[in-house]
């Protein structure tokens, strides 16, 4: 393995690391974690190799629903699977997750791995999923995002704006919440600077007035908040001078607003990819060139819908196995994400990477022959064209597109044949575009919002109180 000095992040924080057991245990980690990006992907594959062979004997051992399914398949976990033996494995779908936990559920973690926390995803595109994690579990995650600050911001010691989802009057406008540290609203086991919160539910015009106030150096929020405040910034109603960084979250993070935040704050945008279930599963390289795998924790695979291996360049569905996750294992865990396969990182690291993160099957494009591909809707262009300041578009069926929009006034006609000409322009394939103007575009449960939604294939959605035009 090739010797390479620690990171300046590193080096900041190991002088500044907390002195708690929860901290210091992912610290620990974290120590191990800074020498085992660099090493070589066969050094990854053996060790994930290791991994896999005790968590399959485990699962089959102690978890009804791998032991019968594993029973059918044939599968033998006597040995550490080989690439022929893992891909008889039967994928787990979102939907055998929710109609299962009781028989995915552990008889028996070992003791070594902790007590057992009950985790559940946002249920942002449907009904949540509930699963289990451990206290080991939970470590491996506090590394993992003490690894994603460390790759973006290589010190903690600035004043931290967040804005997401939280419970009613925890962190609502016009005080939101002020805490002492980030370890309080990101649990980091180091020393950090203050936190400020805002819920996501709060207007986009007092974000821009609490922004102000609290003039952070690093904002971290979901990139549909993020895109709202650049025509704030652009306009020179946000004025964030100190801003070092934005750190975006939980939702796609489209190429045109990583531009537009170098190009209105001269900003670089840090992103990651992660789930309530799984944790953390790929990170933005620290040098800026696609997303690391961080194959520690976790094994992801991308497929084919005929279960081959996506090769680089080429997109299929995300499935994920968590390595540490023994009281309610998720093994080849088809998570609903779709993803494209990028080539070894010029870095040096040698985690694999994904050069695209594309998000869940309802939200990309479903073209005439039932290709997916992510839709390019021109969103800065549609904004300059008429008094709109939030849209979310939907396709009901290949030809016909419904443009849901929140507007000042209702656009007159020769405003939405602007629209209309941009949207069939880029996505010939719709013949019909239907506007639909609402009061609001509300965010999931969980506080992420969908700018495309397909319903090819789908039921239709209850409709919105509106009026709709064709």
């Amino acid at each position: 393995m090739p010797k390479h000095k620690a990171s300046p992040g590193y080096r900041w924080a190991r002088e500044h690391v907390l002195k708690s057991s929860a901290a210091t245990a992912a610290w620990m980690f974290q120590v191990k974690l800074e020498e085992s990006q660099w090493y070589s992907a066969n050094q990854h594959l053996a060790y994930q190799t290791k991994r896999l062979g005790e968590l399959l004997r485990h699962a089959k051992t102690n978890v009804p629903f791998y032991a019968t399914a594993y029973k059918s398949a044939d599968i033998d976990v006597s040995r550490d699977p080989d690439p022929a033996t893992w891909r008889r494995i039967p994928l787990l779908t979102r939907a055998a997750l929710q109609g299962n936990k009781a028989a995915l559920t552990a008889a028996r973690v070992p003791p070594d791995h902790g007590k057992s926390i009950a985790v559940a995803s946002s249920g942002s595109t449907g009904t949540p999923v509930e699963a289990l994690a451990t206290e080991l579990t939970g470590t491996w995650n506090r590394a993992l995002t003490l690894r994603a600050q460390l790759w973006a911001l290589k010190r903690f010691d600035y004043r931290l704006a967040v804005i997401r989802r939280y419970p009613n009057k925890v962190a609502d406008y016009p005080a939101g919440r002020s805490l002492p540290a980030w370890e309080n609203e990101i649990t980091l086991p180091v020393v950090s600077g203050p936190v400020f919160s805002l819920a996501a539910t709060t207007p986009t015009t007092e974000q821009v007035e609490w922004l102000n106030r609290h003039r952070p150096e690093v904002l971290l929020t979901y990139p549909s908040i993020f895109a709202g405040l650049l025509d704030a910034a652009a306009s020179g109603e946000l004025k964030l001078p100190g801003l070092r960084r934005i750190l975006t979250i939980s939702e796609m993070l489209a190429d045109e607003v990583r531009v537009a935040a170098r190009r209105t704050l001269g900003v670089e945008i840090f992103d990651a990819y992660s789930a309530n279930e799984t944790g953390s599963i790929a990170l933005q390289c620290p040098e800026g060139h696609g997303y690391h795998v961080q194959s520690e924790a976790l094994v992801v695979e991308v497929l084919h819908d005929d279960g081959r291996p996506c090769g680089p360049g080429e997109t299929g569905r995300v499935v994920v196995t968590l390595l540490h996750n023994y009281a309610l294992p998720l093994i080849r865990y088809e998570i609903g994400d779709f993803a494209t396969v990028g080539r070894q990182c010029r870095c040096g690291r040698g985690l694999p990477v994904l050069t695209r993160i594309i998000g869940r099957q309802r939200n990309m494009l479903i073209g005439p022959k039932g290709e997916r591909s992510r839709p390019a809707l021109g969103w800065k262009y549609i904004k300059g064209m008429a008094p709109i300041t939030q849209g979310q578009f939907i396709q009901h069926t290949i030809e016909k597109l419904e443009a849901k929009l929140v507007v000042a006034r209702p656009l007159v006609e020769a405003e939405e044949a602007r629209v209309r000409e941009l949207l069939t322009s880029r996505m010939p394939q719709f013949s019909e575009v239907v506007f639909t103007y609402v009061e609001e575009l509300p965010r999931s449960e969980g506080g992420k919002f969908e700018d495309f939604i397909s319903l090819v294939g789908k039921p239709s959605p209850t409709a919105d109180k509106g009026a709709a035009r064709s």
